[in-house]
């Protein structure tokens, strides 16, 4: 078993301005674990140059990444998917820029 950290666990300093990805990886690494999640939201932009960095990060502070994750909201009524799925593709494409393994989408609430 390998053990990670999910940013979503730190995302109100993500909010606050007190953390970035970079730092996050960097507390894994000082945390002594193996992997570390990150959830689109906690990335400053999607842009190949920022992801390089990212990347490099994680090579160099020799964490592999255990998923990127996206909240999406499939519950909505049909015809508001479209955003939805423009948010899973972005998702999916910087997964695989990353090397994610797995892409964890949330899928929503039934609509009411």
């Amino acid at each position: 078993m390998k053990i990670s950290i999910y940013s979503l666990s730190y995302n109100k300093m993500f909010q606050q301005g007190r953390m970035d990805a970079f730092q996050f990886l960097s507390l894994c690494r000082q945390l002594d674990v193996e992997g570390a999640s990150l959830h689109v939201s906690n990335l400053a932009n999607t842009r190949p140059d920022y992801l390089k960095r990212v990347r490099r990060a994680y090579l160099d502070l020799g964490l592999s990444i255990s998923k990127l994750a996206v909240s999406t909201n499939f519950g909505l009524p049909i015809d508001q998917h479209e955003n939805e799925l423009k948010q899973a593709r972005e998702a999916i494409r910087v997964g695989l820029f990353l090397g994610a393994p797995l892409l964890r989408i949330f899928a929503g609430s039934p609509a009411k």
